[in-house]
C-alpha cells in the first residue's frame, strides 16, 4: 500500500538529522519556487486576461507541494547552491517553469490528457487550448530570456541550444514507435532515454550555464542528465504493459527480447497473458533494470556532489527511496533492497 504523504516527507528528510545543509536548502527553494508561480501569473496576464485561464490548486500542504514539484524544486536548488546571480534566480525559475508547462503541453496533445498548472476557460477544444497556452508560454520564456541576457547575441545563443534541446527530446519520443524488430537496451537508451529523460531534465539549466558561465553548474548539469535518464528507466519498467498496448519501445520490453531471443510479435502476446509477469524471464529482466536506474541516479548525485552540491552517492539513495514512495512504486524500492543484501 502507498505510503501516506507524511511518511513520505518524514522518511525524506531523515536527511535533516545527518545532512544540516541539505534540509534547510529545500525548504527555502520550496518558498522560492512560489515566489517563481507568482511571478510566473504576474506575466501571464499581458497576454491573457484574468478571467481567461485558472491555475491548478497548488494546496497549501508542503507535503503535496513537494511531491508534486519535486524536480523544479531539486533543479531550482541546484542554482541557489552554485551561487548564480541572485537577481536572476527567480528568472532563471521562470524559464525552467516555461520549459516544464511547453513540454508539459505538448505531451497533453500527444496523450489527449489534461496536466499542468494553467488551465484555459475559454477554450474547448483539447488540442487549440493546448496549442494556444503553449504559444503564449513560449512568449513568457523569450521575454524572460531576454531580461537575463547582457545582449541579443547571447539571448539567440540561449533560444538556439533551447530549441536544439527540444527538437532532439521530440527525435527521441519519435523513436518509440515499435515495428517488428527492436534495437538492443543500449541502443533504446542512447535513441530514446539520453533524449527524453536526460535531454530534459538538463533542459531546465541550459539558460543559467550560458549566463554564468559556472564551471560547477556546467557540472552539475551532467548530474542531472544522469538522474534524468535514471527515472526514464524506470518509467520503462513500469510503463512496460501500456507500452506494449500502445507499441512504443520500451527498455523493459527490448530487455527481455534480446535476453529471452523472442520476436516483438511473440513478446507482445505474452505480455497479454498475466501469468507472464510472475514467470522468470520477465522478473530476472525486471531486476536487473531496476538496479540499474537506481545505479544511474545514484552516479548523478554523486556527479552532484562533486559539483558542491550537498549530498553524496549514500544520502542520493535516500532521496531515491522517496522517488520511488511518491510514485507507488515501493515494491521495485524492495527488490533493489533485496539485490544489495
Amino acid at each position: 500500500m502507498k505510503k501516506n504523504l507524511m511518511s513520505q516527507f518524514k522518511m525524506f528528510f531523515k536527511l535533516g538529522s545527518g545532512n544540516r545543509e541539505f534540509f534547510p536548502l529545500i525548504l527555502s527553494t520550496m518558498k522560492t519556487h512560489r515566489d517563481v508561480e507568482k511571478e510566473f501569473a504576474n506575466k501571464l496576464t499581458a497576454y491573457l486576461n484574468e478571467s481567461e485561464y485558472s491555475y491548478a490548486d497548488t494546496g497549501a500542504n508542503p507535503v503535496k507541494y513537494l511531491e508534486k514539484n519535486f524536480f523544479s524544486i531539486l533543479l531550482l536548488s541546484i542554482l541557489k547552491k552554485m551561487d548564480v546571480n541572485k537577481k536572476y534566480i527567480i528568472k532563471y525559475g521562470i524559464i525552467m517553469h516555461c520549459l516544464r508547462g511547453i513540454i508539459t503541453c505538448t505531451d497533453n496533445i500527444l496523450d489527449s490528457e489534461s496536466k499542468g498548472s494553467v488551465f484555459l476557460k475559454d477554450i474547448k477544444s483539447h488540442s487549440l487550448s493546448n496549442i494556444m497556452l503553449n504559444i503564449v508560454i513560449q512568449n513568457i520564456l523569450n521575454d524572460t530570456i531576454s531580461e537575463i541576457s547582457d545582449n541579443r547575441a547571447q539571448a539567440s545563443e540561449i533560444n538556439t541550444i533551447i530549441t536544439k534541446a527540444i527538437y532532439s527530446i521530440a527525435k527521441g519520443e519519435n523513436f518509440r514507435y515499435l515495428e517488428d524488430s527492436i534495437e538492443k537496451p543500449e541502443i533504446i537508451i542512447e535513441e530514446v532515454h539520453k533524449k527524453i529523460g536526460g535531454e530534459l531534465l538538463e533542459l531546465a539549466l541550459i539558460a543559467p550555464a550560458i549566463v554564468e558561465g559556472n564551471t560547477w553548474l556546467i557540472k552539475a548539469k551532467k548530474g542531472i542528465f544522469e538522474i534524468g535518464v535514471a527515472l526514464q528507466m524506470l518509467d520503462d519498467v513500469y510503463d512496460f504493459k501500456e507500452d506494449c498496448e500502445l507499441k512504443k519501445k520500451n527498455l523493459l520490453f527490448s530487455h527481455i527480447a534480446h535476453k529471452e531471443k523472442l520476436s516483438v510479435k511473440k513478446l507482445l502476446k505474452l505480455s497479454e497473458k498475466p501469468e507472464f509477469y510472475n514467470s522468470s524471464r520477465y522478473t530476472s529482466s525486471y531486476t536487473e533494470l531496476i538496479c540499474s536506474s537506481v545505479n544511474t541516479a545514484l552516479s548523478g548525485f554523486q556527479i552532484l556532489h562533486e559539483a558542491g552540491y550537498p549530498i553524496n552517492r549514500e544520502e542520493g539513495e535516500l532521496i531515491i527511496e522517496f522517488m520511488f514512495n511518491v510514485r507507488g512504486l515501493e515494491d521495485g524500492w524492495e527488490v533493489y533492497l533485496k539485490t544489495k543484501s
